[in-house]
């Protein structure tokens, strides 16, 4: 199977899904009947080759809204007539903005900058900031996770190191939070329609009612679920911990009335049947570990892109540097190869080879392989100034982002 491009979220609309890459800074559209990709457009005065500078897309009628991780604005790409707008975000400490989440309600998006520690309130009509909304009093050294839902009008995400759940009203601008009484840490959050479900570093499933601000604990998840680890150079597979040192699950989605959870450092997906509340894992032979695979530099399992037809649950194996598709209806995982169109592939040449002179006498036949390259010859330079900014927070921020 070949190396797939990676990307960190894919936008789904009918068959076909929006998506940035995160090593290559462009545009890519994705057919979900024939598995293939184009090239779009790159992004103005801005370099192709750019790690995770924008993570984040999200289309809205003919316009294609692009989030910042490391960049420095969001772009708006307008599908009919192929040009750009874009809105920049103040930043004043130059942090890593780090917009992992944004969702859409009523005519405004609100993006939730981690690094910011901001709700940032984006008009889609006036494509302008319309508010931002300070959330530094509940984060303090700590950051929102990645994920996040909306039930109404209302924002639901969490803060682990706090052991809270917030809730952002889009009405009244105003965050009410939630303390979990037992200190799981919550990473995971989703909604069933009455209950949030929450995961954190223990090794349970929590249901939260959040009308009761009650919670329920299911401990029956099947002993051979576990996190992967090295301790003095030693690999293995710790599945008698109750409590661990990094979350198991990093993202959860309520699909075909089952409860999935996506691995983060766990040796399984999970997921709690609503109809019997039995836990079950998925063994998916061609994803396991050993102590040469896991000694990546990115320590986690899998990144999750989308949910495509309310069935087909999309992520991308850091192990194999491919796509992995579960289907939620028949509970069987398997690799998908998304190629890239031929004319695609020759014009990301011709981007690259334009900004990159030094990979011109490379023999690299692969685009995945010019990314390598880069990170090793005129790249350096880039990461060097950049680095900062990406590692500002510590080896822990870097868990929580790839």
């Amino acid at each position: 199977m070949k190396k797939n491009i990676w990307c960190d979220s894919m936008f789904c609309e009918n068959n076909s899904a929006w998506m940035v890459g995160s090593a290559l800074n462009a545009l890519f559209k994705f057919d979900f009947d024939t598995k293939t990709y184009k090239y779009i457009t790159d992004f103005p005065n801005v370099p192709i080759m750019g790690f995770r500078v924008n993570q984040l897309c999200m289309k809205i009628q003919n316009n294609i809204f692009s989030f910042p991780d490391c960049g420095e604005c969001i772009w708006i790409y307008n599908i009919d007539n192929n040009n750009f707008d874009k809105i920049m975000i103040d930043n004043p400490d130059k942090v890593r903005i780090g917009i992992y989440m944004a969702f859409k309600i009523n005519s405004s998006i609100y993006a939730i900058a981690s690094g910011l520690k901001q709700i940032i309130e984006i008009g889609v009509n006036k494509k302008e900031i319309l508010g931002i909304y300070s959330i530094e009093e509940y984060m303090q050294n700590s950051l929102v996770n990645c994920e996040g839902c909306v039930v109404h009008e209302n924002i639901y995400f969490t803060i682990p190191e706090k052991n809270i759940v917030c809730e952002f009203s889009a009405k009244t601008k105003k965050v009410t939070v939630f303390d979990i009484s037992k200190n799981i840490m919550p990473q995971t959050i989703c909604y069933d329609g009455a209950n949030f479900w929450l995961t954190g570093k223990t090794k349970e499933v929590v249901k939260w009612n959040r009308e009761m601000n009650s919670l329920t604990y299911y401990t029956n998840i099947p002993k051979s679920v576990g996190m992967f680890e090295i301790v003095d150079g030693i690999f293995f597979e710790n599945t008698s911990d109750t409590v661990y040192q990094r979350p198991l699950f990093r993202w959860s989605m309520n699909v075909r009335n089952k409860i999935w959870f996506i691995p983060f450092t766990a040796n399984k997906v999970i997921y709690l049947d609503q109809a019997t509340q039995e836990i079950c894992a998925c063994d998916i032979e061609s994803e396991y570990e050993d102590g040469e695979s896991w000694s990546r530099i990115e320590k986690v399992k899998y990144r999750f892109e989308c949910v495509f037809l309310n069935r087909y649950i999309f992520l991308y194996s850091y192990k194999n540097k491919n796509y992995l598709v579960i289907d939620a209806k028949t509970d069987v995982a398997f690799p998908v190869d998304i190629v890239l169109e031929k004319e695609s592939r020759e014009e990301i040449f011709k981007q690259i080879l334009v900004k990159h002179d030094s990979i011109i006498e490379t023999d690299a036949t692969d685009i995945l392989d010019i990314s390598q390259i880069l990170k090793n010859t005129d790249g350096r330079k880039e990461k060097e100034d950049i680095g900062k900014r990406i590692y500002q927070q510590g080896l822990d921020v870097k868990d929580v982002i790839i």
